[in-house]
């Protein structure tokens, strides 16, 4: 069986030791029952200071790639994943709290989500398109879970975030996750007028809300798909890219290498061009497009 998790990343010895990583498949980390019989003294313990003692003294996998030694200095290749890590004590306002985990799990990007160490919190991963793009997909599934009003450790914004073992023998799995596209700059854009560019923005952004909804496919055909390439090329220039990545992603033979240097064809393409097209496709597709007042995603 393939999976997206089947790649390697780097552990410590544990939260102490930041030298001499050594590879680890982590797939296999994930499974792994190695140190299970700590992992349930650890939870059994009622002491706090002495349950974060034993936690730091776990081996502890750096989820975000492969280093060198484990500081943002030494990343050697990223993972293609962002960690996640929510915490019983930052959430008591959410009623449902022990049933997120599945919740989390039904996000096509969400490749894995289970227990941490402490049993009372959990933690999983995010495939992401990106990885040079680290802190701002991280801005995105803050903004995510904040949708979600969770609250999540911002500690992985870090490359090198380590990640100590935890076992959870019902740890949610989702081998073909999807990359997430979306990601947001470090910084808040700053507050002005509305311009034509920015409702173009809002317009598209409101346009994917409904269509990752119902992963809904309006590229079908090539000359479509073309067409609405050019029509994000001509709009937004390479702000574009990442529109076309998800509009795209939802047909079944979706291929990111493709749909890159299909973009750049669109790009060098200056002949004028407006959104139509998008706007018509969705609404062959039956979606509600009495776009005005309503806040886009």
């Amino acid at each position: 069986m393939h999976s997206v998790l089947d790649i390697e990343v780097s552990c410590v010895k544990n939260y102490f030791t930041k030298t001499n990583p050594q590879p680890v498949n982590l797939l296999t980390w994930l499974g792994s029952k190695k140190y299970a019989a700590q992992i349930e003294a650890l939870r059994a313990q009622p002491d706090k200071a002495m349950r974060d003692k034993l936690k730091a003294q776990l081996p502890a996998i750096t989820p975000s790639g492969t280093f060198s030694e484990a500081n943002e200095k030494g990343l050697l290749a990223h993972s293609g994943f962002i960690q996640f890590d929510i915490d019983l004590k930052d959430n008591l306002h959410i009623p449902n709290y022990h049933a997120i985990k599945h919740e989390i799990a039904r996000i096509k990007n969400v490749a894995y989500v289970g227990r941490s160490a402490g049993g009372q919190g959990y933690w999983g991963l995010v495939r992401i398109a990106y990885p040079e793009r680290h802190l701002q997909h991280w801005h995105y599934m803050h903004q995510l879970f904040s949708r979600m009003q969770l609250r999540i450790d911002p500690a992985p914004k870090n490359v090198a975030s380590l990640r100590g073992y935890s076992y959870d023998p019902d740890g949610i799995y989702n081998h073909n996750a999807v990359r997430l596209f979306h990601y947001l700059t470090d910084a808040a854009p700053p507050v002005h007028a509305a311009r034509p560019h920015d409702a173009n923005h809002a317009l598209v952004q409101y346009c994917l809300e409904r269509i990752d909804a119902q992963e809904i496919d309006i590229t079908a055909g090539y000359n479509t798909w073309i067409a609405i390439g050019c029509a994000l090329a001509g709009t937004f220039g390479e702000e574009g890219r990442a529109y076309y990545h998800r509009f795209s992603q939802h047909h079944p033979q979706y291929d990111p290498a493709e749909t890159n240097h299909k973009y750049d064809e669109c790009k060098k393409i200056t002949k004028p061009t407006n959104l139509g097209i998008i706007v018509n496709k969705c609404k062959e597709a039956r979606m509600d497009m009495r776009f005005g007042a309503r806040r886009a995603f």
